[in-house]
């Protein structure tokens, strides 16, 4: 039957949301993940924020919001989701309203690609759950410095970040398994990884301005370390007992 079920998927249509907010939703008492998303080709027209707002019961249960290519002003701060625990923003030119973010205090994963507005993250500290986030194709983006605050942060992936020069001061993430940075042309400085003592994966792939790492002792749970295409890069220093995979591809410098 139907009791069981704890994730539900649907795409945006306004019947359908009251629908399942007040006669479905009672079927489904396990239902922990009711996930709308939102594409160009199944959004309606113009009254799209006046059919969300007049949905308030279901977003107030929505667990997972994907929303892509929406061509309108998105103010996120009008409708009341508080209870969202994974958000996904791709490819929304005229999103304005990040700010808000701030105020979603059950996120667990956040995934922003393609926000060209976006140039700096807002404040993340009230984000006290947040364990994944991933910044991708933020073309205009120059500063992430309120990652510093995620201190329950697992994951963080930043691929192509052209404008990012330096990496914030990381030693706060304690809980940081994973860093990925990818396509990151324009990033010059990595200030340390002190603090980081459970990261068990490095990916780094194609950041060419970047001639120095710091120490890697400190990574004691480095499990897999990944350099591709570091150009520059020409050196690697400290001493990991715990790695399994070593991968440098394309690093001419060190090679030399």
């Amino acid at each position: 039957g139907t009791k069981k079920i704890e994730a539900l998927c649907q795409k945006f249509d306004p019947q359908l949301l009251y629908y399942i907010a007040n006669e479905e939703a009672e079927r489904l008492p396990d239902l922990r993940y009711p996930e709308v998303r939102v594409f160009r080709d199944n959004c309606p027209s113009n009254d799209f924020q006046a059919n969300l707002q007049n949905n308030t019961c279901m977003l107030s249960k929505l667990r997972f919001l994907s929303w892509h290519h929406f061509p309108i002003e998105v103010k996120i701060t009008n409708f009341s989701m508080m209870n969202i625990v994974i958000l996904h923003l791709g490819h929304c030119p005229n999103l304005t309203d990040l700010q808000s973010i701030e105020g979603l205090v059950s996120l667990r994963i956040l995934k922003l690609i393609e926000i060209l507005p976006l140039e700096r993250l807002p404040d993340l500290s009230n984000l006290k759950k947040l364990s994944k986030l991933q910044l991708g194709r933020c073309h205009n983006l120059i500063d992430v410095q309120s990652i510093e605050d995620l201190g329950n942060l697992k994951t963080l992936k930043l691929t192509e970040i052209p404008l990012l020069k330096r990496l914030p001061d990381l030693s706060y993430l304690k809980k940081l398994t994973e860093l990925h940075l990818r396509y990151c042309h324009g990033l010059i400085e990595i200030k340390s990884f002190e603090g980081l003592e459970n990261l068990m994966i490095l990916m780094m792939d194609e950041l060419p301005l970047l001639e120095r790492l710091p120490n890697l002792s400190n990574l004691k749970k480095l499990t897999q370390l990944y350099l591709r295409r570091c150009h520059n890069l020409v050196k690697i220093q400290g001493t990991l007992e715990s790695l399994e995979d070593l991968c440098i591809q394309g690093c001419r410098s060190l090679d030399e």
